[in-house]
């Protein structure tokens, strides 16, 4: 079993990760000793706050290749996948390109972690 963890960039939340892995960690001894951490991944990042970005490149430091390199930004459309339990793809939405972009290529991260083929390669 693997586990892709989202965290939003703020001081909480960084201290909140401790706590994460320290379940997780219970978790693989008391019950799931195959759980695994496949990454974790920024989400509601906004490139023009420059605290997101200070707090992205100490993660990057800190968890190495457990960090994912796509960031998912604080976009409408996928706030609205989320909310409506639909793909972004099928939103009726103008402005959804960005979004998809950073799916695909958050997806195409998790591909080639896990050893599959990215999308685009497999079709």
């Amino acid at each position: 079993t693997s586990v892709i963890s989202p965290i939003k960039l703020s001081s909480l939340s960084l201290s909140g990760l401790r706590g994460h892995f320290d379940i997780m960690k219970s978790i693989r001894r008391n019950s799931n000793k195959d759980l695994k951490l496949l990454g974790v991944v920024a989400n509601l990042y906004n490139n023009r706050r420059s605290k997101d970005s200070i707090i992205y490149a100490q993660l990057q430091d800190q968890l190495g290749d457990l960090m994912f390199n796509t960031r998912l930004s604080d976009r409408l459309p996928i706030e609205e996948s989320m909310d409506k339990g639909v793909p972004i793809w099928d939103l009726k939405m103008s402005h959804k390109e960005s979004a998809l972009i950073e799916v695909d290529n958050l997806v195409s991260e998790v591909l080639t972690k896990v050893g599959s083929q990215p999308l685009q390669e497999a079709v």
